[in-house]
């Protein structure tokens, strides 16, 4: 049963309100969100609110989705993505009038700027990515003519959002590749557990390149009837049970004849390639994929590390598979990347001050991710007019890292024990020794600490302070 609203008055305000509780207002400001942006993902925009409306808002976007005000556009593994009901629009209004009536300010609100900055999973929007311009260039300088690619960083540090960056139509357009005829398949690979099978792995490339072929607008019926006739009818609802890695190759050599080309997006390759099921033999019919003269096939892998150090088994190493790569390095950005941020503010109306910019570039110390959490927070600082003052820049330091402490937690978990001994060291000043020393530059190939003037030093002003104040509660 839908939840009728009853009319806000300026003036009863507050007590209005209280009186049809916050769900109604929290329903509001979720399809207010979503006439912005286009779509949500359900838990990183609850997981975006203060911790103590977080129950409300689950609640509020529970009710849209049990009264169909908000529909499933796409689901994975771990995201659902939804979108606004047209077929609902008077519900929207209302619930909408209700938030906008609900605040103090109500034209504050209808023109308040959008923040593009809500990011804490991978960036789908191709208008809201920033930088690694060369490399794409690269990438796809390479795609051109069929060359493998492999993507390589730490967690976090945008290697999805890279890869779906590159398959965008519109990018691939920009870089003078024929969208009709360049094929996108994105493939994660991190369920590929010890217990996945090979058979599994090429069943699913299958499927998803059939899944793909579907998508395809410029792919006509007919045409997709020719690639299943040429194929031997392959394009069908097979069985896992009943699929042969024939058929897989079968769908690469007809849609290859048709003079499509493939780009499989590999992203988690680490957990394929820890997999001892995955042996010589599997890397060396993958590399007959991409190798082959008569298939027009790539591939574009993301990983943490070379796909060549991946491996633990020194007989994969002498594949020929692992030959064709080239790398491309994700590392943190200078400055001139970072003005994408500010940019981007200001495409949607915010200025960010000189002193929010070097705060920026220093809490995130270039790291992508750490950028946009700080454009994030001094975005909404500077929609209410605030201006950053040197003097207040600590006690923002500090809220900031209270916000987003589990992030920092993160990146903490992420280096073993010795690692940390030596950031704590690092952080607190003390005496760096030969070990630390060892240590800390392997830490600076994960992007961790940095070398100024000779010396090691964490990469990230928050990041620092975090490692700090844990020393302090250490001790």
């Amino acid at each position: 049963m839908m939840f009728m609203t009853p009319k806000i008055t300026s003036k009863n305000n507050d007590r209005n309100r209280k009186n049809i509780g916050f769900v109604a207002y929290n329903m509001g400001h979720i399809l207010y969100i979503a006439q912005l942006t286009g779509d949500l993902e359900k838990m990183d925009l609850i997981n975006s609110m203060p911790k103590y409306e977080q129950e409300h808002y689950k609640l509020a976007f529970d009710s849209l989705i049990e009264d169909n005000i908000l529909v499933l556009q796409k689901k994975d593994r771990k995201k659902e993505n939804y979108v606004i009901n047209s077929k609902k629009a008077d519900y929207v209004k209302e619930l909408i009038h209700v938030f906008v009536r609900g605040t103090k300010v109500e034209k504050k609100v209808r023109e308040i700027p959008r923040n593009p900055f809500y990011h804490r999973g991978p960036i789908k929007t191709t208008d809201d990515f920033i930088g690694r311009r060369n490399i794409i260039s690269h990438i796809f300088d390479r795609l051109r003519h069929t060359e493998d690619c492999s993507i390589i960083g730490p967690r976090a540090i945008g290697k999805t959002s890279l890869l779906h960056y590159i398959s965008n139509k519109d990018v691939v357009k920009k870089h003078h590749l024929d969208t009709k005829k360049y094929l996108f398949v994105y493939y994660d690979l991190e369920g590929f557990g010890e217990s996945t099978e090979v058979k599994d792995f090429y069943y699913e490339m299958f499927a998803k390149t059939v899944s793909q072929i579907y998508q395809e607008e410029s792919i006509s019926e007919d045409e997709i009837k020719n690639i299943n006739k040429d194929s031997g009818n392959t394009i069908k609802k097979i069985k896992r049970s009943l699929f042969e890695i024939a058929d897989l190759e079968n769908l690469i050599g007809s849609l290859s004849e048709r003079d499509y080309s493939i780009v499989y997006l590999f992203d988690e390759f680490d957990y394929l390639a820890n997999n001892p099921t995955f042996d010589y033999s599997f890397y060396g019919q993958l590399r007959a994929f991409s190798g082959n003269p008569g298939y027009k096939v790539a591939f574009v892998t993301a990983s943490k590390r070379s796909i060549y150090d991946l491996t633990f088994m020194e007989e994969i190493k002498t594949s020929p598979f692992f030959r064709y790569f080239e790398d491309f390095r994700l590392g943190l950005m200078d400055r001139k990347e970072i003005m994408g941020f500010f940019d981007m503010a200001a495409k949607n109306g915010v200025i960010f001050s000189n002193e929010m910019k070097n705060a920026i570039v220093k809490w995130s110390g270039g790291h992508p991710f750490l950028a946009q959490l700080a454009s994030d927070y001094f975005f909404d600082l500077a929609v209410e007019g605030y201006d950053l003052k040197l003097e207040d820049a600590e006690n923002h330091l500090q809220k900031f890292l209270k916000t987003h402490k589990k992030h920092f937690a993160y990146f903490w978990k992420q280096v073993s024990k010795k690692e940390q001994s030596c950031l704590l060291k690092l952080a607190q000043g003390k005496t760096i020794g030969t070990d630390c020393k060892r240590i800390l530059n392997a830490l600076e190939e994960s992007y961790l600490v940095q070398r100024k003037d000779g010396n090691y030093v964490i990469f990230s002003q928050a990041f620092e302070k975090f490692v700090a104040e844990l020393a302090f509660s250490i001790s």
